[in-house]
This record gives structure tokens, sequence and C-alpha cells, in this order.
């Protein structure tokens, strides 16, 4: 049967935030090469060539993209961490009754 460790939730915790942290520029880049390579395939399929403003309309739509969706999912984690401490500060208040 397994134990309930109170210290293993906070540091699980603690490793969500720090990927939240992570997550918002690492989805930002990835839109960003994501856009470029999808507008320069669009770009060559149009112009037969790779047209530049084609390519950074492609990089900031990806980026714009990448960064919104890197905010969700951070705030996901965030939420993730808070209710695993809160159910660690539940169990402390119902194991300690003042």
């Amino acid at each position: 049967m397994a134990i309930y460790d109170p210290i293993f939730v906070k540091e699980f915790a603690d490793n969500l935030y720090k990927q939240a942290k992570t997550i918002v520029p690492a989805h930002f880049f990835i839109g960003m090469f994501s856009g470029m390579f999808l507008f320069g395939f669009i770009s060559v399929a149009l112009v037969n060539s790779l047209d530049l403003l084609i390519i950074i309309i492609g990089v900031l739509i990806g980026g714009v993209m990448g960064y919104g969706s890197g905010r969700y999912k951070a705030a996901e984690l965030k939420l993730q961490a808070q209710l695993a401490l809160c159910q660690v500060k539940i169990e402390e208040n119902l194991r300690n009754p003042d």
C-alpha cells in the first residue's frame, strides 16, 4: 500500500510551476518555426519561389498562436499545481484539528 507523502506532492507542484515558466517561450518558438515552414510551402505553391513577406507573416501568425497556446498550457499546469497544494493543505487540516 502506498504511503501519503506531502513532500512529494509539494515537489511535484514545484516542478509543475517550473514547467509553466518554460512552456510559453517553447510554444512561441515552435509556433514561429511551424509558421515559417508552413508559409514557406505556401509561398512556393503560390509564387513558385520563397517570398520573404509571406514567410514573415507566417512567422508572426505562428508566434502569436504558439504564445496563446503556451499561456493556456501554463495556466493549466499552474491550476494542477494549486489543486495538488490544496489537497495537501486539506490533508494537513484534517489530520491536525485545532
